[in-house]
């Protein structure tokens, strides 16, 4: 018997697509509808929120009201988030700030109810070589790493990694297309009736109701947004758009159970998920069958299964090229930000924390508050 794991979930630049308080508004909306679909629809299984919490404080902080809901989905393991506290880029910042961001991620998730004990990494360009020891140092024995790891250095999705100290941990690049396989592969044609990776998938005015696009001088070049809901299901799309995504899995070493992520950058859940699943299965009929899964469900599967004696042992870190995957202008812009995060790094962690130490030998009151307070504005800019 064939399986199909379908895993929804959501890419969320903090601050990086939109202006910092206008994304909120847009993560009002995606948490607003995740929380109406888990109510209104209980077969609605599970989603992951992209590897962080900090998105789940921002929501908190302007709707409060709505904590206990939250609370109660990742207690019953609907809501997976953490183990991060925000995305950082790994390679600009220093080794304790990755340290501190897992720390307080860890704690942040453990006040929510719950935290992902899987290395979700889908975000970062390239990982540096103490990761495994880094996460082993958190529990953590398995790494999703679906950016800049080279099929000829892991031929197969799942791997070994093994760390600049000799930590080994499962690890695995999840396939063509990785974390928007599902996605864009599958469920933009079937909702929308095109192809996502053809000329057929274009703006058409007159088939996506009614749409916001500012057209001024400084907005043009901007997202356009959909207002009305036109998706419907095109039965007639599933089989041929479920067949790309399993095909995107050729290289696991797991062929009849393959993972497909259901997400991208700043996607909402898509309430009409559970009944793509059914219809689905009736077209396969048997053939393979598909279900609405989780991370950590899929985990559990590959510790199970996976044929460990067969698995690649990678060494060092995983930043393999062309130069143009490497996303150059995410180390290469806003020089002076960057010049700005290494003076506060060095200044909290190398001077004022130490000295606090120091202080504190001479009867002085080691300051936690205020240094646990830079520590927080520094890891939101991470």
């Amino acid at each position: 018997m064939k399986h199909g794991y379908i895993v929804p979930h959501t890419h969320w630049d903090r601050e990086w697509r939109y202006p910092i308080w206008e994304n909120r508004q847009y993560l009002i909306d995606v948490m607003e509808s995740l929380l109406d679909n888990f109510k209104e629809h209980p077969d609605y299984k599970s989603f992951l929120t992209d590897g962080q919490c900090v998105m789940l404080l921002d929501f908190l902080e302007l709707r409060p009201e709505r904590r206990e809901e939250i609370e109660q989905y990742i207690k019953e393991g609907r809501l997976q988030i953490g183990p991060w506290y925000t995305l950082p880029d790994l390679y600009p910042i220093s080794g304790e700030s990755i340290v501190r961001n897992l720390l307080k991620g860890f704690r942040e998730c453990e006040k929510l109810g719950g935290n992902l004990k899987i290395g979700y990494e889908s975000f970062g360009w390239g990982q540096p070589s103490q990761f495994p020891q880094i996460y082993q140092g958190f529990g953590i024995d398995t790494v999703i790493v679906s950016k800049n790891v080279d099929k000829n250095r892991a031929p197969n999705c799942e791997f070994i990694w093994e760390g600049k100290d000799g930590t080994r941990v499962l690890a695995t690049r999840l396939g063509s297309d990785a974390r928007a396989n599902f996605f864009m592969n599958t469920m933009l044609e079937v909702l929308n009736g095109k192809a996502y990776k053809s000329d057929e998938y274009r703006y058409e005015m007159e088939e996506m109701g009614r749409t916001y696009h500012e057209a001024d001088e400084e907005g043009h070049i901007q997202d356009w947004f959909r207002v009305e809901d036109t998706q419907k299901i095109h039965t007639e799309r599933l089989r041929k758009a479920a067949q790309n995504s399993w095909k995107a899995m050729d290289d696991t070493l797991l062929p009849d159970h393959r993972v497909m992520m259901d997400g991208t950058d700043s996607t909402a859940s898509q309430h009409l998920l559970p009944e793509v699943i059914e219809k689905l299965n009736e077209e396969f009929d048997g053939e393979i069958t598909y279900c609405h899964s989780s991370l950590p469900e899929y985990v559990e599967l590959l510790k199970e299964k996976l044929p460990m004696e067969k698995l690649r042992v990678l060494k060092g870190e995983l930043r393999d090229g062309p130069s143009t995957s490497l996303s150059a202008n995410a180390l290469m812009t806003r020089p002076h930000i960057k010049s700005l995060n290494k003076t506060v790094q060095r200044r909290l962690f190398d001077e004022a924390e130490p000295l606090n130490v120091a202080a504190v030998q001479l009867g002085e009151r080691y300051d936690s508050e205020i240094l646990k307070k830079a520590e927080d504005y520094l890891l939101l800019v991470l």
